[in-house]
């Protein structure tokens, strides 16, 4: 049986999203909130001091041209989903580009866009 380590961010103001639901301390399990209470428990193995800070959830860029490089400096900022534009991140493609990868945003993408001849071309018009 693994001996997974519970982790905590103590006396951190949470927004859940919707509302800004106070001082709390939140615990996760490998990278999994599984539990967001008003004291710390005592089982917990690595304790992280959130006084002054505010947790809320990743956020999602929804517009973006990215790469791997991209998808590991997103989290750096918050960004823990980016939606793809005209490229190859989707389901197959992030199988192939994404093998072995961690510590990078989640990607999704609806694939390369269609368009007419010289329909996504940059003309100048006069």
């Amino acid at each position: 049986m693994t001996n997974i380590k519970t982790k905590a961010i103590s006396n951190v103001n949470v927004f859940d999203g919707k509302n800004v639901i106070g001082i709390k301390t939140v615990v996760f399990s490998d990278g999994v909130i599984t539990s967001i209470l008003n004291d710390l428990p005592e089982d917990i193995s690595e304790v992280i001091d959130g006084s002054g800070c505010t947790l809320l959830p990743g956020l999602i860029d929804a517009h973006v041209h990215t790469s791997v490089e991209f998808l590991k400096d997103a989290l750096k900022f918050g960004i823990t989903t980016e939606l793809e534009m005209m490229g190859g991140f989707t389901s197959k493609g992030r199988e192939t580009q994404l093998k072995g990868v961690t510590g990078a945003a989640d990607v999704r993408s609806a694939g390369m866009g269609l368009t007419a001849p010289g329909g996504s071309s940059r003309r100048a018009y006069s």
